[in-house]
C-alpha cells in the first residue's frame, strides 16, 4: 500500500468531489448569505468548479427557526474573481 497524499484537483468546467468546507469557503458562503433571513443554513460539504470565477455547491442542513426540524438543501454560490460572492440557486434536496 502506498503512502501517497491524495489532492483534489479542480478541472476547468468540472466539479470537484464534495468535501468539508475550508475556512475560506465558509467565509464565501457567509458573504453570499448576507441579508438573507428566514431560513438558517449550515454548510456540511462543498464542491467547486472553475468558471470565470468559482462556482460552489454547498450541501447544507436547513431549518426555519424556531422549528427544530431540518431538511437538506443545495446552495449554489458564484464568486467572481473581482467581486463578492452571491447566491445563484437554492434547492431543497
Amino acid at each position: 500500500m502506498s503512502n501517497q497524499t491524495l489532492e483534489t484537483e479542480i478541472i476547468f468546467g468540472g466539479w470537484s468531489t464534495f468535501e468539508k468546507p475550508t475556512a475560506e469557503e465558509i467565509a464565501i458562503f457567509n458573504k453570499a448569505l448576507e441579508g438573507y433571513s428566514g431560513v438558517h443554513y449550515s454548510p456540511l460539504f462543498v464542491s467547486a468548479q472553475v468558471a470565470d470565477g468559482m462556482i460552489y455547491r454547498f450541501r447544507c442542513l436547513a431549518s426555519i427557526p424556531p422549528s427544530k426540524r431540518f431538511f437538506e438543501s443545495l446552495l449554489m454560490v458564484f464568486k467572481p474573481y473581482d467581486s463578492d460572492a452571491y447566491i445563484v440557486r437554492i434547492s431543497r434536496i
